[in-house]
């Protein structure tokens, strides 16, 4: 399982953690970052952590995050910081999409 990167920007570390805010984009909410998972087989390498999906049938998806951005930038009235957002399959390529994760 990946380990969260850790960016310095004006002298404050940010790094995912649980309880960090996230929005994919083209998303029209995000939500905050819940526990991961831990690999259970060969087929799946387990995730950082997950996210809701407010769907019944998949309450939930794991996820890796990675920040990308270099510099804050005020969004909304919160200060987000560019990330990419692995969607983990298990047994299959995961996704990528680009987002927002509030500065710590």
């Amino acid at each position: 399982m990946k380990q969260p990167n850790i960016v310095e920007i004006y002298g404050r570390e940010q790094q995912a953690k649980v309880g960090s805010y996230v929005i994919p984009d083209g998303w029209n909410v995000g939500d905050v970052l819940l526990k991961g998972d831990e690999p259970v087989d060969a087929s799946y390498q387990g995730s950082q952590f997950r996210v809701l999906t407010r769907q019944p049938v998949i309450p939930s998806l794991p996820v890796n995050v990675e920040l990308t951005g270099r510099t804050l930038q005020r969004r909304g009235g919160l200060l987000m910081i560019r990330c990419q957002i692995e969607f983990v399959k298990d047994g299959e390529p995961s996704e990528f999409v680009s987002g927002w994760m509030q500065a710590a």
